[in-house]
């Protein structure tokens, strides 16, 4: 593999190396933004990703997923940015740890919020001072924090557009003499259809779970187009600046785990992946996502790291690794079997320091055959370190199918992704048929992947067993 020697002259070790570069892609040196989406003033806070069922850091949001406008006079910002980082994350902590957000407020604090359509007229008090005040709002689910503005007093009136995703905020505000937390407001729609039991997301019926897998889609793509700030840059460039930012690619779906509490495949995936991403590798074979089920994001949130979720007629249980529950399961050995649950890795390098990662399968899901694709773009660096890289990527899932007594029905073609050939970490694309018992046989269905900056002619991966 290209661009994978490593250099006795350096002072860093790879591990050391791979620590630092894993923290900034999963958090990092980040720039506080207004919500506009502008670089405003620079933020020393360091941000890592927990391992699993650990409390994040607070961290600064750098999306413009919340889109704030001050309508309390504006005055000169008190502090170039925020003092309180350690009081708090401490808060975050006790307040999770007690799971009781009505013991957190208090009597002489106020924070309300008034549901306009689409967006809350928003009002904050703390004790006064007869002094400006600095004011934040944070998302006590994922500990991530935004600046709203300084107003000249105590108290301060702004809106915020209703946010994508259900969640509970908090002011906070400080001036030169303190600064003083206000009590919760729950922002977004709420989501109905859903509850936990046990560690198990409980849907209401398929319907139920539809929505909820739309709105975390939604919520998804609505997130990976602040990387079209960085359109006019190099792609070596955009990484950097994402990093720079602080850009959490998984933030949306982090925002439902915490407010369900759920341990998430997704989230275990994730854990295992940034470790790797510390690592040195010689190529993705050993990348710990090869070895799981390729549902998508949406799908992996909504079920526990056991696979476990349930529509409303009891619990179901998916297979989360290749290894488990007979994949592939063709009818029999031979090549011209159909299969009807199989999954197919494969990884290519281009240009000089690119790898792009493949996984073409087929499953039943959702009381239906899905037929998938997923891409991935990756930069080899130095000390054979493996990161996540944006390219202009585009994928689609093709072939031929089958019934469940394989007999030939048709053929598929999904038809490319990202129609605007737009910077993305990956891409998923489904082919979705209503019926469960579907089938294709081994060499008949592929997935393929166009990285336009490098090619025209697309890299093909085909399944077969």
């Amino acid at each position: 593999m290209k661009n994978m020697r490593t250099n006795k002259n350096h002072f860093l070790t790879a591990p050391l190396l791979g620590l630092m570069l894993a923290a900034l892609f999963v958090g990092g040196c980040k720039k506080e933004f207004s919500s506009s989406g502008t670089v405003t003033k620079p933020d020393i806070t360091m941000s890592t990703e927990g391992a699993l069922g650990k409390i994040e850091p607070l961290r600064v949001s750098p999306s413009g997923d919340l889109i704030i406008t001050m309508k309390s006079p504006s005055v000169k910002r008190v502090f170039p940015d925020l003092q309180a980082k350690e009081k708090i994350t401490a808060e975050l902590r006790e307040s999770k740890k007690k799971k009781k957000a009505e013991g957190m407020t208090t009597s002489n604090v106020s924070f309300t919020a008034t549901n306009q359509g689409t967006y809350y007229a928003c009002y904050g008090e703390v004790p006064s001072t007869g002094l400006p005040h600095d004011w934040y709002l944070i998302d006590w689910y994922t500990n991530v924090y935004t600046y709203i503005g300084t107003s000249g007093d105590n108290t301060i009136n702004f809106y915020v557009d209703k946010p994508s995703l259900y969640g509970q905020y908090r002011l906070w505000a400080e001036g030169p003499g303190g600064g003083s937390f206000t009590g919760y407001q729950y922002l977004g729609e709420p989501y109905t259809g859903v509850t936990i039991s046990s560690g198990i997301l409980s849907f209401t019926d398929q319907a139920a779970y539809d929505a909820v897998e739309t709105r975390l889609l939604n919520a998804y793509e609505a997130h990976q187009t602040f990387i079209d700030n960085y359109d006019n840059l190099s792609y070596d460039a955009t990484d950097a600046a994402l990093i720079s930012a602080g850009f959490d690619e998984f933030l949306p779906y982090k925002r439902f785990e915490s407010h369900f509490g759920i341990s998430s495949l997704r989230a275990q995936i994730q854990s295992e992946n940034d470790y790797w991403y510390t690592q040195s590798h010689s190529d993705m074979s050993t990348f710990p996502d090869n070895d799981y089920v390729g549902y998508s994001y949406e799908q992996q949130t909504l079920m526990n790291t056991e696979g476990k979720f349930d529509m409303g007629e009891g619990t179901i249980t998916l297979p989360t690794t290749v290894a488990f529950g007979g994949w592939p399961d063709p009818q029999n050995p031979g090549s011209n079997s159909c299969v009807f649950q199989g999954q197919k890795n494969g990884h290519e390098d281009y240009g000089d320091d690119r790898t792009v990662r493949k996984k073409v399968l087929v499953v039943k899901l959702d009381n239906a055959t899905k037929f998938i694709g997923n891409s991935q773009t990756f930069k080899l660096r130095t000390y054979g370190l493996i990161t996540p890289s944006v390219q202009k990527q585009r994928t689609k899932v093709y072939g031929g199918y089958y019934n469940g007594s394989c007999v030939y029905q048709n053929t598929f073609d999904s038809g490319l992704t990202n129609s605007g050939d737009k910077k993305r970490f990956s891409q998923r694309v489904a082919e979705k048929r209503a019926v469960a018992m579907l089938a294709s046989k081994s060499g008949e269905f592929s997935m393929a992947v166009t990285i336009s900056s490098h090619s025209t002619t697309p890299f093909v991966q085909t399944y077969t067993h």
